[in-house]
């Protein structure tokens, strides 16, 4: 408690608890109060946070960076350590220390931007102007943000380097004692390349055909159609790649739903900071995340008329169940903070980032080559084939490299048919259970989640469902495989 206390410049730390986590949660978070009524918050990264070392140095840089370099309402880093060993952390574990981000959650004024657009305006303007300091900086490598003092780096920004690439979706399980290409990379055909390539060392040491952790009984289990695909999808990066401006690297938050977004608690909705940037990197602009996770809808869920009429929910909304109204209702304003989102970026490279013809397979190869074993083979394959129908257009000069038969796609169609009937079903369990993806629901949820589990489980027909039932022991896990 002594480092605590420094910190906060008060006598005793009167009150220690851990803070509800939501899905896909790398991080442990507590909450300290003092007896000066000062707050902070304790951030402890999980073992599947990736390599912990790399990932909390990168991570304080960040923060760091974004707050101080570009003017960001990111908290104030307190105190950190980013080796369990180091002489000066007391803690025993990595951990970095920040000053509480005033305010509450976005999500809990959510009610408030489903009943008035006008009342989430400052929200979206927030967003924006955070989104225009971050895309104006453009850095001259792809990798993650780190202090120079810590590597021995030729591109510098003064106090800060670009170094290997902390994202822990490069170091997941056995790949953190791989020695694979993390970057940092000159330009964005290098660091897809690298994907691919290293995706094929991790198939050729431990890919395993009895491996029951697939998303789908139809994911290909042949360690040799993998690496093909891969190896097409390296070919063809050099040529995919859109112009200079827009694959410039650039720095974007890994975390933009309303959960990580701080407002004002009442009155406007004014971003009072933005605490988790824990896997943000400087990537290539047009492969960054850019459309804010919080303004997302679910696509088929309501209709988006051409503009500018606005989001239509369905006509028989007055007959369902107060659940599917709730449901729609959030969708529906979900819709219109899109809508009015995208009218910030009309005439600029936001714009015409969206505007790349192969923009979708582009961004899908991006993350699909990284998990191309574990659940993602059939989303490179079908993103792959997207590349080769419109070849003319991206490389006309040049023979494409993507060379599968009519009768090998005319298969994956087919598979992929089968393996979209799955992917619904989960859907429509996880609708059902309302939980995420990865299972998570709320503690008031979990009674009636628990029993409508076991119903489900009796009733699941592998073959009917296109493959295993997804919540047991050892089945496919994003977070883990």
């Amino acid at each position: 408690m002594r480092l605590k206390r420094w910190r906060a410049r008060a006598a005793r730390c009167v009150k220690f608890a851990e803070l509800v986590q939501g899905p896909l949660a790398y991080t442990k978070f507590f909450l300290l109060q003092f007896n000066n009524d000062f707050e902070a918050v304790l951030c402890i990264p999980c073992l599947a946070a990736g390599l912990t070392h790399l990932s909390v140095s990168s991570e304080v840089a960040t923060m760091r960076f974004a707050r101080e370099e570009l003017g960001i309402p990111v908290p104030r880093v307190l105190a950190w350590s980013s080796k369990e060993n180091a002489t000066d952390n007391i803690l025993g574990t990595p951990y970095v220390l920040t000053e509480k981000v005033p305010g509450i959650e976005a999500t809990l004024r959510r009610k408030e931007m489903d009943d008035a657009l006008l009342t989430a305006l400052p929200l979206i303007c927030g967003l924006h102007d955070c989104e225009e300091k971050m895309g104006r900086y453009r850095f001259s490598q792809i990798g993650s943000l780190c202090f120079t003092e810590d590597h021995a780096l030729p591109q510098t920004l003064g106090r800060y380097s670009i170094g290997p690439l902390a994202d822990r979706m490069w170091w997941r399980g056995n790949r953190a004692t791989m020695d694979l290409d993390r970057g940092p990379w000159p330009d964005m055909a290098a660091f897809m390349q690298a994907s691919a390539r290293n995706e094929q060392a991790w198939i050729r040491q431990h890919a395993s055909p009895d491996d029951r952790r697939f998303c789908s009984i139809l994911q290909s289990r042949d360690p040799a159609e993998h690496l093909r695909a891969l190896d097409m999808y390296a070919e063809a990066a050099p040529f995919i790649v859109p112009g200079p401006q827009l694959c410039e690297p650039t720095l974007w938050c890994s975390d933009s739903s309303l959960s990580n977004i701080r407002v004002a608690p009442f009155g406007t909705l004014q971003i009072t900071g933005v605490p988790d940037w824990q896997g943000a990197y400087a990537a290539p602009f047009c492969v960054q995340e850019k459309f804010p996770d919080g303004f997302r809808c679910t696509k088929g869920t309501i209709e988006m008329p051409t503009h500018p009429n606005p989001p239509q929910i369905p006509s028989d909304f007055e007959s369902l169940d107060e659940h599917r109204k709730n449901v729609l209702s959030m969708q529906r304003a979900l819709a219109n903070l899109k809508e009015h989102y995208w009218s910030f970026h009309v005439d600029n490279y936001l714009w015409l980032a969206q505007a790349i013809p192969h923009l979708e397979p582009l961004n899908t190869l991006h993350l699909a080559g990284q998990r191309c074993w574990s659940d993602s083979y059939m989303k490179l394959v079908l993103a792959l084939l997207d590349i080769r129908n419109g070849w003319n257009k991206i490389a006309p000069r040049t023979p494409c490299p993507i060379t599968f038969s009519e009768d090998e796609e005319r298969e994956f169609n087919a598979v992929m048919d089968s393996v979209r009937v799955y992917w619904n079903t989960l859907k429509e369990l996880d609708d059902a259970l309302r939980a995420s993806p990865e299972g998570w629901v709320s503690n008031e949820d979990y009674p009636r989640a628990k029993r409508l589990l076991e119903e489900a489980k009796w009733q699941w027909d592998e073959n009917e469902m296109g493959g295993w039932f997804p919540y047991q022991d050892g089945m496919h896990s994003f977070s883990l495989c």
